[in-house]
């Protein structure tokens, strides 16, 4: 027990219990950005729209999720008499006996795995973005017979001035 009065399997059956939440909370935004895709792909607006807004909301809950993870390494902090900054579930699965502190780790690990499966979907979603966002450039490039489609920053970093032709001519 350490002098705060909460024991490392306190701590640990607390954490498990937060990991939880986070795990819940990445299952939540994966199904998002699936969504997203999905409406993206199909080229569902409303669909998309909806798949954004639960984005917006799922943004919003992040900031609770991390200000609980946060008091978690504070009470963490306390309890191992080592910084928030220092504190890891590695740490604390040391200092826990047997099979929670072997709980712990697993837990870690399917996390460490979800959030790796989160970031390459978004990663995913955010290259199918700048294909189609390059494929519409070209499109209004070539319908109207301009060398550009907009103003914007080229390959090199340089500003680029929109330079697009008339979209329909009209000859009287």
């Amino acid at each position: 027990m350490s002098d705060t009065g909460t024991t490392f399997a306190d701590l640990a059956a607390t954490c498990l219990e937060h990991l939880g939440r986070e795990e819940a909370f990445l299952d939540a935004t994966l199904d998002s950005l699936r969504r997203v895709r999905a409406a993206v792909v199909r080229n569902d607006l409303p669909g998309l729209a909806a798949a954004l807004g639960r984005q917006a909301e799922l943004a919003r809950e992040s900031d609770a999720v991390r200000a609980a993870r946060a008091r978690l390494r504070e009470r963490a902090a306390a309890a191992l008499g080592v910084a928030a900054g220092a504190v890891t579930l590695r740490l604390l699965a040391e200092r826990v006996a047997g099979e929670e502190g072997r709980r712990l780790l697993d837990r870690r690990e399917a996390l460490r795995r979800r959030a790796e499966e989160v970031e390459r979907f978004n990663q995913a979603n955010a290259a199918l973005v700048r294909q189609l966002l390059g494929l519409n450039s070209e499109l209004l490039r070539w319908l109207t017979g301009g060398q550009t489609a907009g103003e914007g920053y080229g390959r090199t970093g340089a500003y680029q001035e929109g330079v697009c032709g008339p979209l329909l001519s009209a000859q009287g």
